[in-house]
């Protein structure tokens, strides 16, 4: 069902993949992948715009291995 809203997933993983490397822009995401360059942008901005989303997620709490091994003694 997520496919209907968003491209096929072997796509969206060949564009993802080649977006993770910082030397390469939409042309060079387009020679490496053979994926739409009016595709690779529409994937490009999505996460652009949905960028904001990482950040709004909660701090998490570290629990220190120290912790697991008095809770191990304890036992």
């Amino acid at each position: 069902e997520d496919e209907k809203d968003l491209f096929k997933y072997e796509i969206m993983d060949m564009v993802l993949l080649a977006m993770m490397d910082p030397e390469l822009d939409i042309d060079d995401i387009h020679m490496r992948t053979k994926v739409d360059v009016k595709t690779i942008q529409k994937i490009v901005d999505r996460v652009e715009r949905n960028k904001f989303k990482a950040l709004q997620v909660p701090p998490s709490i570290r629990i220190r291995d120290e912790v697991y091994r008095r809770m191990e003694d304890r036992q």
